[in-house]
């Protein structure tokens, strides 16, 4: 998937408006440096993070920044975020950035994620 010309992603998932070491400890310089610098006048930074419609702390954060910010709220299907969060969370516990613990009620393989989601879809 190619992005329009005029729009340039962070270079991460940043979490930094509900995040409170990154905002108050790190700060806008740290938030700034998540993007390349624009190649020409009409080019837009935008970030893609996936908690910050249900942080009570992000919203006014990012209009303390900058009034004229506008959000965009996606919603996909439940079925396809559960399974990303499963993966992105399997990832996390794999690499060490999570503890194992992160996956309870997940499972820690696919097949067990299967399982107990299968399990709950009938009521068991």
């Amino acid at each position: 998937m190619h992005n329009h010309p005029d729009l340039q992603q962070a270079k991460q998932e940043t979490y930094f408006f509900n995040n409170d070491h990154k905002y108050l400890e790190l700060g806008y310089d740290w938030y700034l440096n998540m993007y390349k610098f624009p190649t020409h006048d009409h080019q837009m930074n935008y970030e893609k993070t996936p908690t910050y419609y249900k942080s009570v702390r992000a919203q006014p954060r990012i209009k303390a920044m900058n009034e004229t910010v506008k959000l965009v709220n996606i919603a996909c299907d439940n079925v396809r975020r559960t399974l990303s969060r499963f993966l992105h969370l399997q990832h996390g516990v794999g690499t060490g950035k999570f503890k194992p613990d992160k996956l309870e009620g997940f499972g820690h393989t696919l097949d067990e994620f299967n399982r107990l989601a299968g399990a709950k879809n009938l009521g068991n």
